[in-house]
């Protein structure tokens, strides 16, 4: 962990994944903070109503510290660049970006529903924020920007060992 966190959102591009709520939550961060980065991964999804489009991707793709990296099968390599996972998702079966971010000593940032909350536990592995509310996201992630290391270390090792315990 260093003074710029770097945050990844890995999953589909649907609005089901939350991934509106998150660009417009960090949006409103990068206003406030500078060292902050938000990658993103994932493809949309033609066939899926939910699905966000090009323009929606060109637009936020503008703002600077925003990256959408699309599809990347290296999946491992990944979580190692990261700070924080985010997936403020409406629902999931058992999400497995959280299993393997947390697996990877990744805090989590997560809605608080079914299949997000039954792998992270709130300020023990991550924080869970309210689903499809951009307010409590942002809330959610300027908290953990404002975690110590100290903090930050013991959350990483904590969803490494709840996923080594229980998974």
């Amino acid at each position: 962990f260093n003074k710029q966190i770097n945050f990844v959102f890995i999953g589909r591009l649907i609005k089901d994944k939350g991934i509106m709520e998150l660009l417009n939550a960090f949006n409103k961060i990068l206003s406030e903070f500078s060292d902050i980065y938000l990658d993103i991964y994932g493809e949309t999804d033609p066939n899926n109503a939910a699905s966000i489009n090009k323009t929606i991707i060109n637009k936020f793709n503008k703002i600077q510290n925003i990256n959408f990296l699309g599809y990347d099968d290296k999946i491992e390599n990944i979580y190692k660049k990261y700070d924080c996972l985010v997936l403020p998702s409406y629902r999931e079966g058992c999400s497995k970006a959280i299993l393997e971010a947390s697996a990877s000593g990744l805090p989590v940032i997560a809605s608080n529903v079914p299949g997000c909350n039954n792998i992270v536990l709130d300020n023990v592995s991550g924080y869970l924020c309210d689903p499809k509310s951009v307010n409590s996201l942002y809330n959610t992630i300027v908290k953990f920007i404002k975690l110590d290391i100290k903090n930050k270390i013991e959350m990483s090792l904590n969803g490494k060992n709840l996923i080594r315990n229980h998974f």
